[in-house]
């Protein structure tokens, strides 16, 4: 699993991650995104944008889905 910012010491460039989340092997979550509480990112997805709380995310690069 790789969190990755932007590099600058100023600003907030990095990943937020929110509570209960479940991150997959090799996953990488990269950039100023936020997964939300309870989110899964699959393994090794590639997180470029928001995941919203409580959703899925799989792919290159991920896809948010909502679990029916």
């Amino acid at each position: 699993m790789t969190l990755g910012g932007s590099g600058r010491s100023v600003g907030d460039g990095s990943p937020r991650v929110g509570d209960d989340v479940h991150l997959g092997a090799g996953s990488r979550v990269l950039g100023p995104v936020v997964v939300g509480d309870r989110a899964v990112v699959g393994a090794n997805a590639v997180v470029v944008a928001d995941v919203p709380a409580g959703a899925v995310a799989v792919g290159v690069p991920a896809r948010s889905r909502m679990p029916a």
